[in-house]
């Protein structure tokens, strides 16, 4: 909208709630209106309002003002409404396009993993993943990358409980060797499937985040084993598919740490 179309009233009210909102402590009317350089009279109406209406609220004893639980909870009706499918779309496509291979976006439910999309490559060999379609998570890069953040305890229940059927001789079964490896995955911060779910087929994922941190779904890249040497993956495609997830986190609201 133009600054010409928007109603000040309104604008100055979300002034007033941006600045409440970014300070690290409480502030008082004075506070607010010196740093928005108002008068302290229409600040006043302002948060009366923001606070009639659950947006703000103030200490009765301090008079300061902080954000009001009406804030969180729009957020929270904004965050269970995104489309994760939707939001790591334009992402996975350019991925797609930056590697050439087939790209996943995977969630997991219990020991499975659901993919919920997939943008193929361009090459002639294609991979036969649906979206829709079950696969195990202990035999795949997508899945043991989710398993690997899962809280410990949870962890341990789920592999203890698990059908780990072996679906390729390169497909980890024993308890404590998959324990091991995933550890060895919270470390690097991808997954790789090492020809270990399907004959001829390797496999890179790295996790997505919500706004909470917690691990929610995978984005992985999957192709022939001859094209998908470990070489490859280890030196160019783990750090593509970590920034491809990174780039889908943020946009989920997550804030990435900085070293």
């Amino acid at each position: 909208m133009d600054a010409k179309n928007q109603i000040n009233s309104v604008a100055k009210a979300l002034s007033v709630l941006e600045i409440i909102g970014k300070s690290e402590k409480e502030l008082t009317l004075t506070e607010i209106a010196r740093i928005l350089d108002m008068h302290k009279s229409t600040v006043f109406r302002l948060l009366s309002t923001l606070e009639n209406n659950g947006f703000v609220t103030r200490d009765n004893i301090s008079g300061k003002y902080k954000l009001g639980l009406k804030i969180l909870q729009l957020a929270g009706e904004l965050l269970e409404n995104i489309d994760l499918r939707k939001i790591a779309r334009p992402v996975l496509e350019r991925l797609v396009e930056d590697c050439n291979e087939t790209v996943h976006l995977v969630v997991l439910d219990k020991n499975y993993i659901i993919y919920i999309d997939k943008v193929e490559s361009c090459n002639t060999i294609r991979l036969y993943s649906r979206i829709g379609v079950q696969g195990f998570a202990h035999s795949t890069s997508a899945g043991k990358v989710m398993l690997a953040f899962l809280p410990e305890r949870r962890l341990k229940n789920l592999i203890l409980e698990a059908e780990l059927p072996k679906r390729t001789p390169n497909t980890i079964i024993d308890y404590e060797v998959l324990m091991e490896h995933l550890a060895m995955v919270r470390k690097k911060g991808y997954a790789v499937d090492d020809i270990e779910n399907e004959a001829g087929v390797r496999c890179v994922a790295a996790p997505v985040r919500n706004h909470l941190g917690q691990v929610v779904a995978a984005v992985s890249i999957a192709g022939p084993s001859e094209r998908m040497t470990i070489d490859r993956i280890e030196n160019s495609l783990c750090h593509k598919v970590m920034e491809a997830a990174e780039k889908i986190s943020r946009l989920l609201g997550y804030s990435v740490p900085t070293n």
